[in-house]
């Protein structure tokens, strides 16, 4: 399925519904043969204060229309940022972080038949499926702990030797094997950084991971 998001001025999301619709390969490529469903979702205003939130909005009915169609089935949400105003990049972009989308991109239309046309923009994706992990179950979130006394000792300047299991494990009264296996998630998640046939295992953060414990926090602590 394919919905298009746009406001009611611009003539090439019609043009390109049509082409949709027609299953035109000549216009969209061979993958538009796979297109079952294709809607255009008009918003207000383009250009406005209250662009961003229209578009949050839109891409929320986008989903849930999308749910109600494919029914028990699961779907992946893929939203590209491309076309459109930049507050309209800005509210795609916002709604893709809040929906757990699969893959969010931009499409350089002076470069689409050319190497690099389609860029995935990876962080966001990251961002995403962390905070659907951490959003699943309380005790993910717990994990959280130990990535906030990585980055403690990182922002104090402590040596990368220190910043391991077992010192960790020391500070936070745990045992060393609580600490492993909390960041070997963090590490599937993308939140912390380490050679896992180091030993000692020494950590790191990524800026993915500082940027999560930012938003949401650590248990206890402020969000």
């Amino acid at each position: 399925m394919v919905f298009l998001i746009s406001n009611p001025d611009a003539e090439q999301a019609q043009l390109v519904l049509k082409y949709l619709r027609k299953k035109n390969q000549s216009r969209l490529g061979r993958w538009v043969e796979g297109i079952e469903h294709s809607e255009l979702i008009e918003i207000e205003d383009a250009f406005s204060e209250g662009t961003v939130l229209e578009m949050v909005n839109a891409v929320m009915h986008a989903k849930k229309k999308a749910s109600e169609k494919t029914g028990n089935d699961e779907i992946e949400l893929h939203v590209g940022l491309a076309g459109g105003t930049k507050l309209m990049a800005i509210g795609a972009a916002l709604a893709a972080i809040e929906s757990g989308v699969e893959s969010t991109y931009y499409v350089n239309k002076e470069t689409i038949h050319r190497q690099g046309g389609v860029i995935q923009i990876d962080f966001i994706s990251g961002l995403t499926k962390a905070l659907s992990w951490l959003r699943g179950h309380y005790k993910n979130k717990e994990n959280l702990i130990y990535l906030e006394e990585t980055i403690k000792r990182e922002v104090e300047g402590t040596p990368l030797s220190e910043i391991s299991s077992a010192a960790i494990s020391e500070a936070s009264n745990v045992s060393e094997k609580a600490v492993r296996n909390a960041m070997k998630k963090l590490k599937s998640h993308g939140l912390v950084e380490y050679d896992s046939k180091a030993k000692p295992q020494v950590y790191s953060s990524t800026i993915l991971g500082r940027f999560v414990l930012g938003m949401i926090g650590a248990p206890g602590g402020d969000e």
